[in-house]
């Protein structure tokens, strides 16, 4: 069968489609617009190239991400609880202006909230500082997985 004879036999078959994904996270907050960056990318070489730190929590940020909806109970109790967690990706603010989690927001409150439940429980001193595992990326790091909008409209 030569190359029209196919075409002719599958007129009218459904075409089978490959979408190719991605996980991109966009954040106004790491300089003076809106970026994006494939974490899926990020992680992937973040495991491969640096250590894994201690990230600090901090109780007013763990506030901040439960009260504007960008960590859901419902998906901590569904979902992060019951996988092993990963650490974290953390991006620095080119201008020092403080660090976005890029990956890993729900794990950062589960995190939170178990050091609360053990501190309550007499289990850990309140004096001990609380953290999460993460990777911290510097910005001549992180810039290497930004994504361009006209890539991401070629996405969709």
């Amino acid at each position: 069968m030569n190359r029209q004879e196919r075409r002719k036999a599958n007129s009218g078959k459904p075409k089978s489609v490959v979408a190719i994904t991605c996980e991109i996270f966009s954040t106004p907050n790491l300089g003076d617009r809106e970026v994006h960056l494939d974490v899926g990318k990020m992680r992937a070489w973040a495991e491969k190239n640096i250590q894994p730190e201690k990230i600090r929590i901090v109780a007013e940020h763990v506030k901040r991400l439960i009260d504007g909806g960008t960590v859901t109970e419902d998906r901590v109790m569904d979902h992060t609880i019951h996988h092993i967690p990963k650490p974290i990706l953390v991006c620095e603010h080119p201008d020092g202006l403080g660090d976005e989690i890029v990956d890993g927001n729900h794990t950062y409150v589960a995190t939170a909230l178990s050091w609360a439940s053990a501190v309550e429980q007499g289990l850990l001193s309140p004096s001990v500082t609380p953290f999460v595992v993460g990777y911290g990326l510097r910005p001549a790091q992180w810039r290497r997985f930004l994504v361009s909008a006209s890539q991401l409209r070629g996405r969709g």
